[in-house]
């Protein structure tokens, strides 16, 4: 017994966020837990390796498995990564999510907001709106147009107060506003004010680069996910490293509630800067949403039942860019 205190004292020394069990069957426990290695980990976030060993890799709690480990646990070590398999230290994804929520600095910079918030009576809303929309479509793909598209919005345009659809498309009169204050050539330059915000506390999601943005949207170039990410709400996520600050990006939050959402699939939403959202929806939902609008595909583990799949965007089309000439 004064042996094995002495050789995990020395663990503890050489590695202090080495989890130290005292036999097989708590290694098991653990085991069922600490399923990440360390190439896994660098798939979450667009980090290398140096600047993961100078950040996470110093705090985040692991196990250590050793030849006696792998022998007796090789069915369990077997389901893990094809990293993972013959990995020598393990990481929880739960404590992965810890260490983001307590490092990241999450901003949201535009919010995509679903419009039936602002409506009150949300099923004829949504019926003109597919209406409407069905027949914008039309006309787009038609050879000739009769009538302008700024004019086909008035069935959707009536089910919202004119005080607040004053307010809803203000998108690009801000980005204007902006591009005179900070001095810039082009909207696109701009930089918008942010807000912070929140990750869930029941998920892992994978943060993308804009470059991998673009990508999930058939495109590889950066500008074109740096666009998507503004007009689309995504989350910056920003961690301070010793060589400079690393971003990576998510989907936003889900605003409002349940019956609000499937304003997102349908694309009856509006684009607004952080702040106008915040003075429309509040400070707290946007902060502090409990589900956000993160695809299955993006997440490497979610501790809850929820799926945000159902309320993916059809296209990235903005459907109600439109209604601003009917203001």
């Amino acid at each position: 017994m004064i042996e094995y205190e002495k050789k995990a004292d020395e663990i503890r020394s050489k590695y202090p966020n080495c989890i130290v069990v005292r036999g097989l069957q708590d290694f098991q426990t653990y085991l069922s837990e600490y399923r990440m290695c360390g190439q896994d980990v660098l798939e979450v976030f667009p980090w290398s390796k140096n600047s993961f060993i100078r950040t996470a890799h110093g705090v985040l709690p692991f196990i250590f498995v050793n030849r006696t480990a792998r022998d007796f646990f090789s069915k369990e070590l077997d389901s893990l990564s094809v990293y993972g398999k013959r990995a020598s230290k393990l990481y929880s994804a739960r404590d992965l999510v810890t260490y983001f929520r307590d490092n990241l600095k999450s901003t949201l910079h535009s919010v995509l907001v679903p419009v039936s918030l602002f409506v009150n009576d949300i099923e004829a809303f949504r019926h003109d709106f597919i209406e409407e929309k069905h027949y914008w479509l039309g006309e787009k793909n038609s050879k000739k147009r009769i009538v302008p598209i700024t004019n086909h919005w008035e069935s959707v345009a009536k089910h919202i107060a004119p005080n607040v659809l004053v307010e809803v498309l203000e998108w690009e009169n801000d980005l204007e506003d902006l591009k005179q204050k900070q001095q810039k050539s082009s909207v696109t330059r701009v930089t918008l004010p942010g807000l912070e915000t929140f990750l869930p506390e029941k998920l892992l999601p994978r943060f993308l680069s804009p470059k991998e943005v673009a990508m999930r949207n058939d495109c590889a170039a950066t500008t074109s996910g740096q666009a998507i990410i503004q007009r689309r709400g995504w989350v910056r996520h920003e961690l301070t490293t010793p060589c400079g600050a690393l971003y990576g990006y998510t989907p936003g939050p889900l605003l409002g509630q349940s019956k609000h959402w499937p304003d997102y699939h349908l694309g009856a939403t509006v684009i607004m800067l952080a702040h106008r959202a915040e003075k429309l929806v509040g400070t707290q939902a946007l902060k502090h949403a409990r589900h956000w609008n993160i695809p299955r595909e993006l997440i490497i583990r979610q501790w809850d039942s929820f799926k945000a799949d159902a309320f993916q965007p059809l296209s990235d089309m903005e459907f109600l860019h439109p209604l601003k000439n009917q203001k």
